[in-house]
């Protein structure tokens, strides 16, 4: 039998000059390596990991678990090894997919897409060049004014058809609702995308209130918007016991929305004016209290509009999610399976398990007990294919 192979040229559609190494016939082996389950679980040690086109083969303790013959060997030499992370709100993903990479990201929502996200996207689905999986929102649906580049304008009820068929058109996997659309507008977009079977995602718009929103089943929430409003984040209250923080929260968790609150983003952003303070440490309540109530949290940094540095980021939103009270163990779940979940690609990837998809991050350390070691990985299994410590740290360079 031909075993498929995918090489990822070293140049060509998207200026590639570096490339991960081709795969192997036989495959890869990442020989005593330390697996962090990432479940609360006690980490694995001296494990084998085997891959071969692309996926998880077999894992398990080293002296059982043995190479085929032929395959590329890694020594881990305990290196502790995760899923790949995944950024679940990022924008720049042409300029910013090697810092991605080079942080191990493997994997992105892009949450404006564009034609140049929509081509990346595809060439990394065909393996015809690396980078993280995609899987892109639309451009924001808004009224004016234009806030963004390619803002697709429904300022009236009779615009919102041919808006939303416009964006099927591309395979957008969401819609993304943005600030300026009034009530109406926003109800009529909701009720046209159930009727195509689309889900939405993106801002609450300052004119909807967020029980509005949850009501009618928005997918995903970002930047926490319209909890902010109602909640009023420049005051004290909220506090972590405000009734009505917690009724929103118990709606949230009835709904089943899912939120992307950009934590690290978001603080940058109030440090620039007054009562920073208060408004981090209200904000990192509320992801407290959804945290404890079981609802759905993302991991995204909006990196890509020049206020968080792209790839680096994800580890300050990690540390965000920690200083908000959500263990180190569940904030890295949310950024690997969590996402992968979302994505309904649970049992694709996000876990380290046979038949699992070879997106794998090794690491210096345990980044349960050191969010740090997320800076400088050690190497990469990029689609099945191995990617040095030194490459990865070239790429954040670029």
């Amino acid at each position: 039998m031909i075993r498929r192979r995918l090489l990822f040229p070293a140049a060509g559609l998207l200026g590639i000059v570096t490339a991960p190494a081709p795969a192997t016939r036989d495959g890869l082996a990442l020989v005593d390596v330390t697996i962090q389950p990432l479940t609360g679980a006690a980490p694995l040690v001296h494990q084998t990991i085997l891959v071969e086109d692309g996926k998880i083969t077999a894992v398990g303790p080293s002296a059982s678990v043995r190479p085929p013959r032929g395959a590329s060997v890694i020594q881990g030499r305990q290196w502790v090894v995760i899923p790949g992370l995944a950024d679940m709100h990022a924008h720049s993903l042409v300029r910013d997919r090697w810092k991605l990479l080079g942080y191990g990201i493997t994997a992105v929502r892009g949450m404006w897409g564009v034609p140049e996200h929509e081509a990346l996207r595809d060439s990394v689905a065909r393996g015809e060049t690396p980078g993280p999986w995609i899987a892109l929102a639309s451009p924001g649906l808004d009224g004016h004014p234009a806030s963004w580049p390619l803002t697709q304008f429904v300022d009236s009820l009779a615009d919102v058809v041919p808006v939303v068929e416009r964006q099927m058109g591309h395979g957008f996997r969401w819609l993304k609702i943005y600030s300026r659309l009034s009530l109406p507008v926003y109800d009529s977009i909701v009720a046209t995308a159930k009727h195509l079977h689309l889900e939405f995602v993106g801002h609450v718009p300052f004119a909807v209130p967020v029980e509005h929103a949850l009501a009618l089943g928005q997918r995903s929430i970002e930047h926490l918007s319209g909890y902010n409003i109602a909640l009023d984040q420049f005051t004290d209250p909220p506090g972590a016991d405000s009734s009505r923080m917690m009724a929103l929260v118990g709606a949230t968790v009835a709904a089943g929305t899912w939120n992307c609150p950009t934590l690290a983003i978001t603080g940058a952003l109030a440090r620039r004016g007054p009562n920073a303070d208060r408004v981090i440490a209200n904000r990192r309540r509320l992801v407290a209290a959804l945290y404890r109530a079981g609802a759905r949290l993302l991991v995204g940094t909006d990196s890509g509009i020049d206020i968080v540095p792209a790839g680096a980021a994800l580890g300050d939103e990690l540390a965000e999610f920690v200083a908000a009270g959500v263990p180190a163990t569940e904030a890295l779940a949310m950024a690997t399976r969590g996402a992968a979940e979302f994505l309904g690609e649970a049992d694709a990837w996000g876990r380290i398990a046979p038949g699992m998809r070879a997106d794998l991050l090794l690491l210096e350390g345990d980044p349960v007990r050191d969010l740090g070691v997320l800076r400088r990985p050690a190497g990469l299994v990029l689609h099945g294919r191995w990617v040095s410590g030194d490459t990865l740290a070239a790429w954040r360079e670029r």
